[in-house]
């Protein structure tokens, strides 16, 4: 009787490597997390064209990261830990009993030279076929007891491999037997009365004018109140659309639904009956009642909007913030608690401005950012309670990468 051949050294050809590559990225195990596809291709990628230079820690940060050229690799382990998440994830994906790839994919810790090895497929078919056959008992026996350990070998290592960060930030949301709800902030928009539109312009003013053509009067037109036409309840800033975006893909990845709730479509039986996510501060009333008792919270000096650190008192401005909203850069409050108030899972993405709310929507959901961060956190972090500060540039009206200025676990 033949047997299962183990893998060998026979290197597969460019084109079985990438077919191999496109199953596994279209996997459960792969396609909900971005970083680890994109580290994992590119890794191939450049395996296979033997770009060694181009597999070098520093190289991968540099090319994949956004890091700068001469960035210390002791002090920022980014490409380690998303190495070690894909390592996790093919460990996974191969230990699935389902899973039969004709070429498996390994990454040797202190490598990033990815190794293909081709599996002896035919053999594998035969012993299916000969397991399949009536034959002496004293030469099948072990075939069921064999498959009954590698099953429960496989259950094991996937059950008991340590979640990724995303998971266990994630976790109480993706785990609820109920949508998660988005509540999106409502600022409040100021328009002109189309005669306004007229006089000020000169001449009618079409629908598409009115709604999306700046008025560019001189500085001292005077205007009436009357002429002025508040809107409630219809506009979502950009940054905020960008969060509750990242968020419902999210979701949507990890097969949980999610319901968005606006202005006054939203009430506090939402938050009693389901995990939530807020997002925005200062236009959001629910991330300013709720976190308002947190370490860190959205503040005021004047008419400067501020976050404070309640214990230390420290606070940090935007001092350079615009009237029209730009700003070099700005500051957002991320939080992930089991509130009292509710007895469910909230968590709050809190910008500033709608730069930080968009800059917190993408680190939250990053699995690259959050390894990173949780690396060193207590414990259990992943059940407790926590607050994040993060600082990001803004370049061109576009959020930088986000920096953790302080946590706070409790």
């Amino acid at each position: 009787m033949g047997s299962v051949q183990p893998p060998h050294s026979v290197q597969p050809q460019h084109e079985q490597v990438l077919e191999e590559l496109n199953r596994l990225l279209a996997s459960d195990t792969f396609r909900n997390s971005r970083q680890s596809e994109k580290l994992l291709r590119y890794l191939v990628t450049n395996t296979l064209e033997e770009h060694e230079e181009a597999l070098r820690e520093r190289a991968i940060g540099v090319s994949l990261f956004g890091r700068e050229q001469k960035y210390d690799t002791n002090e920022d382990s980014i490409v380690r830990v998303c190495a070690n998440e894909v390592r996790k994830r093919l460990h996974r994906y191969y230990a699935q009993p389902d899973v039969r790839p004709a070429i498996r994919f390994s990454i040797p810790l202190g490598s990033y030279r990815v190794q293909f090895e081709t599996v002896n497929a035919e053999a594998f078919t035969k012993e299916e076929t000969a397991a399949g056959e009536p034959g002496p008992r004293g030469k099948q026996w072990w075939i069921p007891v064999a498959a009954g350990l590698f099953f429960t070998a496989a259950v094991a290592a996937y059950w008991l491999w340590p979640a990724s960060a995303l998971e266990q930030f994630w976790g109480p949301a993706l785990a609820a037997d109920r949508p998660v709800v988005i509540l999106a902030p409502n600022p409040v928009v100021y328009n002109f009365r189309r005669d306004t539109h007229a006089r000020l312009r000169g001449q009618a003013a079409s629908h598409v004018q009115w709604q999306m053509d700046p008025l560019t009067p001189p500085p001292d037109t005077d205007l009436k109140w009357r002429e002025v036409v508040p809107i409630i309840d219809q506009y979502v800033g950009m940054g905020s659309a960008h969060a509750i975006s990242d968020v419902s893909v999210l979701l949507s990845k990890h097969n949980r639904r999610s319901d968005i709730r606006f202005g006054s479509a939203s009430s506090f039986q939402d938050l009693l009956n389901s995990p939530a996510v807020l997002v925005g501060a200062y236009a959001n009333r629910w991330t300013l009642q709720l976190t308002d008792e947190l370490r860190f919270v959205c503040g005021e000096r004047g008419q400067t909007p501020e976050i404070v650190d309640r214990i230390s008192g420290k606070t940090y401005p935007l001092k350079n913030l615009q009237p029209d909203g730009r700003t070099p850069e700005d500051y957002a409050i991320v939080s992930r608690l089991f509130h009292p108030k509710t007895g469910k899972m909230m968590i709050a993405l809190a910008g500033v401005t709608q730069y930080g709310t968009q800059a917190a929507g993408e680190f939250v959901t990053d699995p690259a950012r959050l390894e990173e961060t949780f690396a060193a956190a207590p414990k259990g972090w992943g059940r407790k309670n926590i607050q994040l500060l993060l600082h990001i540039p803004i370049v061109e009206r576009v959020p930088g990468r986000a920096e953790v200025v302080a946590t706070h676990y409790w």
